[in-house]
Formats: structure tokens, C-alpha cells, sequence
């Protein structure tokens, strides 16, 4: 059965908006436009956020355990200091296009190597199947 009153992708808009510690737990974000949103502490857990415009969001502190962000746009985001280890489809493209710091975790496939405060490698660590 299809809902109705759901709203079509790319039609959700929180742009510029203050959503600091909110409970978004599961919630559909698939092409929604979260450009400059203040998501700081938010709970983002098991989110759909494929496609999501986070711009210049400010995601620090925000809960994202079990998030989808494959083709999340995250250029200039605040991703400095959550717990990114469970997110899936985050790729190295993804992260050097955000600020980020380390207290940023991330999940295993991805390893920071720092040189200072703000320079690092990002390198993806792909598993090898066993002959």
C-alpha cells in the first residue's frame, strides 16, 4: 500500500533550519535538501539520508548509528566530532569534502592518517576475499 500524504524525494526541505537535539530516529531523508540545517546532537540513527543535500549542515555531536549516507552531499558540513563507525556508503570523497576533526570516528573501511590539527590522508581499506 502506498501512502499518499508521504512526501515525494527531494520535496523535503529543512534548509537553514534549527533542528538541534532532535529525535529523527529512522526518518526518510532521501534527496531531502538539509543544506545549513543545524543538526547538532540530533539522533539520526538508522536514517535514510541517500541523496541528502548536508551542505554546511552542522552535524557535530549528531547520533548517526545505522544511517545510509551513500551520495549524501556533504561539502563544507560540520562533521566534526560524531560517531560515524556504523554509517554506511561513506566513502573518503565524501569526508575530505566536510570538516572534520579526531574526534570524528569512523567505520572500519576507512582509515585517517593525521599530519596536524587539519591535514590528513583519508585512505578506504577494502577487504580481501579469501581464495
Amino acid at each position: 500500500m502506498v501512502d499518499k500524504d508521504a512526501p515525494k524525494p527531494g520535496k523535503l526541505k529543512y534548509s537553514q533550519q534549527d533542528l538541534r537535539k532532535a529525535d529523527l530516529k529512522g526518518k526518510d531523508f532521501y534527496m531531502a535538501d538539509l543544506r545549513g540545517a543545524d543538526l547538532s546532537g540530533a539522533n539520526l540513527s538508522e536514517s535514510n539520508l541517500i541523496e541528502a543535500d548536508l551542505g554546511e549542515a552542522n552535524l557535530q555531536g549528531a547520533d548517526f548509528t545505522g544511517a545510509n549516507l551513500d551520495g549524501a552531499f556533504l561539502r563544507d558540513a560540520n562533521l566534526r566530532g560524531p560517531n560515524l563507525s556504523s554509517v554506511t556508503n561513506i566513502s573518503c570523497v565524501d569526508i575530505e569534502s566536510a570538516y572534520i576533526d579526531k574526534e570524528t570516528q569512523f567505520p572500519k573501511s576507512i582509515r585517517i592518517k593525521w599530519r596536524s590539527d587539519r591535514d590528513y590522508v583519508c585512505m578506504e581499506i577494502h577487504k580481501r576475499e579469501k581464495k
